[in-house]
């Protein structure tokens, strides 16, 4: 059992896109949790609003709401939150 887990959401549209990039982010430090997977910026948006993660690994291209506009939303205004962008844009 971890001493202390640090937070960690994935924004990918594609599904088993997704489910991979959560699989591997914690199987590369056994203190990462990813608590949540969002298919758009706009619900991981609403979702780091009420509950912020310590770190945000996001696509850039989805519906409603893009990563790069995501992450320029967190370094408004959360710049305590770490963006990775993962893509094959």
């Amino acid at each position: 059992m971890n001493e202390y887990s640090i937070n960690v959401i994935v924004v990918e549209d594609e599904k088993l896109i997704a489910k991979n990039i959560a699989k591997h982010i914690e199987q590369s430090n056994p203190h990462y949790k990813v608590t949540n997977i969002f298919s758009n910026g706009a619900d991981a948006w609403d979702f780091i609003n009420t509950q912020p993660p310590q770190i945000v690994f996001t696509d850039i291209s989805m519906p409603i709401m893009d990563g790069i506009e995501l992450v320029k939303k967190i370094y408004e205004s959360k710049k305590f939150i770490r963006c990775v962008i993962l893509t094959g844009y």
